[in-house]
């Protein structure tokens, strides 16, 4: 932990080693729904949707899970702070990073909010695809023997014209880890 603060905090295994010594009722606790698992600053990243808007992201998901959110909340703000402490940003700046990452949860606890009395409808950007292939095979490191699927997909029947095939990578899923 001398050497690398930030590096010290990726390590999963030692997040919920600490989580799991915390007392009852000191981490929120919030719906069981998909969570990170592994929410560092490392699996954050630029993600574009279909009209090509850019946003910052989660773009790791090899280890989510059914779980709190507050768990990759707290994980992902120590990942920041560290990273901040790290590379000797000024206090104000780790205080707006803070207020960042509540100011974007709250946004996203809203929207999934007023989705709930919308219509579900499939969104243009939602594509039908057709399974060609699939293969399963058990991963060694970061999923830790669980099964690792993948599957060749031709998106709206387009490959016969050309257009390219794609592949789809998931994971068998893990119990969340109890705090």
């Amino acid at each position: 932990m001398s050497s690398s603060a930030h590096s010290y905090v990726r390590g999963a295994r030692l997040f919920y080693d600490w989580l799991d010594r915390q007392p009852a009722g000191a981490v929120p606790e919030g719906p069981e729904v998909w969570i990170c698992g592994d929410c560092h600053v490392g699996n954050l990243g630029p993600v574009a949707d279909a009209s090509g808007l850019v946003a910052v992201q989660i773009r790791d998901l090899d280890q989510s899970v059914v779980g709190n959110p507050a768990h990759d909340l707290l994980r992902l703000a120590l990942s920041l702070g560290t990273a901040a402490r790290s590379a000797d940003l000024p206090g104000g700046i780790l205080s707006r990073i803070a207020g960042a990452l509540i100011a974007g949860y709250l946004q996203a606890f809203a929207d999934s909010q007023s989705d709930l009395t919308k219509d579900i409808q499939r969104a243009a950007v939602v594509k039908t695809a057709i399974v060609l292939d699939a293969a399963v095979w058990v991963k060694g490191c970061s999923s830790l023997g669980r099964q690792r699927y993948a599957v060749l997909l031709d998106m709206e029947e387009t490959c016969s014209n050309g257009a390219p095939h794609r592949i789809v990578d998931f994971k068998e899923a893990v119990d969340p880890p109890v705090a």
